[in-house]
């Protein structure tokens, strides 16, 4: 008594596979930026995640003039339902004010580059859309804004 794979089970079973290979299911890194004047704030993150799932989060700030003391500010709506696991470098200082959580790093020289990498993860409960904002001050002084939506499926 044998046993075969129906052929079209296989044919199902083999797309599977290509489509979970081909990563169309899963989570996009975007870049967004926003061009100001006195600087170029881009970040980088997924568009499109599972709830469960760790992700990356970098803010690159580009100073075109000398930045006295630099703030990240970030909408607690985008990061509703999620662990922080780590930012590096680490703040100087941790604030919320005005709707926003603010994170003070410094001088930025003009011409020079800044980078943040943040380690995030969705906990298992949230499903549907964050949106949000991530915002670069010079002090209190607004420099640019840069919106973020991320979708999470179950």
């Amino acid at each position: 008594h044998h046993h075969h794979a129906d052929t079209l089970s296989l044919i199902v079973l083999g797309a599977i596979v290509l489509w979970g290979l081909s990563g169309f299911a899963g989570s996009r890194t975007h870049e967004h930026a926003a061009d100001a004047s006195a600087l170029k704030l881009s970040v980088t993150a997924p568009s499109l995640i599972r709830n469960g799932e760790l992700y990356e989060t970098t803010i690159d700030v580009a100073a075109k003039r000398g930045i006295r003391k630099l703030v990240i500010g970030v909408t607690p709506a985008l990061w509703r339902e999620t662990t922080i696991n780590s930012m590096t470098p680490a703040p100087a200082d941790e604030t919320s004010g005005d709707g926003l959580f603010r994170f003070a790093y410094g001088p930025v020289e003009a011409g020079a580059s800044f980078k943040v990498k943040i380690d995030l993860q969705i906990n298992p409960s949230l499903f549907g859309d964050n949106r949000g904002r991530f915002v670069a001050f010079d002090g209190e002084e607004q420099l640019a804004e840069v919106p973020l939506r991320l979708r999470v499926l179950p």
